[in-house]
């Protein structure tokens, strides 16, 4: 009798803690899925972003690549043309200088002056440094055109916009919801210590009274009173 008595409280005490514990764990597992679920949720959040990131990375970089395509072509075209107006305008000023003196000197001599004589030099000097002069001027004219043409490309590639965003990095969050095999074991631990203590308890309630009653029935036999 005191055996099955300890063994009812026992079973008692564990299947409480179990049920206690089976609750607790279905708790901490619906914690834990909101928490997955969170997770997933901001990850997506993440990816989406960083989509959206590159795909506007990618359309300016295209703009930029088409602004330096376009920059480098036209100051190719225009380099193209001013040189070859330049080696035109050269080429026609040195035939058009080389008739001007030959028409100088022809007229000197026909003037009956010497060509060796000073005054004959002197007045190809003068239109030899003329000639040159107007070359320089077309040299220096030509060099600012092309320095404006690699100066408009230059403010053409300044225009670019190098301001790429940078991708959103995903941070893990950290779970902190009890494990649910964890809390099973634990309740089970628990529910067997508890159940062990009471089936003792139990077990030692029941010799007593036991013992009492037997004491009882022998002293009512003999006819003695029995006092507690």
């Amino acid at each position: 009798m005191p055996m099955m008595m300890a063994s009812v409280m026992g079973g008692s005490q564990l299947f409480g803690s179990l049920m206690q514990g089976r609750a607790s764990a279905a708790q901490a597992a619906a914690q834990k899925q909101q928490f997955e679920w969170a997770e997933f949720t901001r990850r997506m959040d993440t990816q989406i972003k960083n989509r959206e990131i590159a795909k506007q990375n990618a359309l300016r970089w295209q703009q930029n690549n088409n602004i330096a395509t376009a920059a480098n072509q036209a100051r190719a075209e225009e380099e193209f043309w001013l040189r070859y107006n330049y080696d035109n305008e050269t080429g026609a000023f040195s035939r058009q200088a080389k008739q001007a003196n030959d028409q100088l000197a022809s007229a000197i001599t026909g003037k009956g002056i010497n060509l060796s004589s000073q005054t004959a030099k002197q007045l190809l000097r003068q239109s030899l440094n003329m000639n040159k002069e107007a070359m320089v001027n077309k040299r220096i004219s030509f060099g600012n055109r092309m320095l404006s043409a690699e100066r408009k490309q230059a403010n053409a590639l300044a225009s670019r916009n190098f301001g790429y965003n940078a991708h959103v990095a995903f941070m893990p969050g950290v779970d902190t919801s009890p494990d649910p095999g964890s809390i099973m074991q634990g309740a089970m631990m628990q529910g067997l210590v508890a159940g062990a203590a009471a089936g003792f308890g139990g077990y030692q309630s029941a010799s007593l009274q036991n013992t009492q009653t037997q004491y009882m029935e022998q002293a009512n036999w003999q006819g003695v009173p029995y006092r507690i």
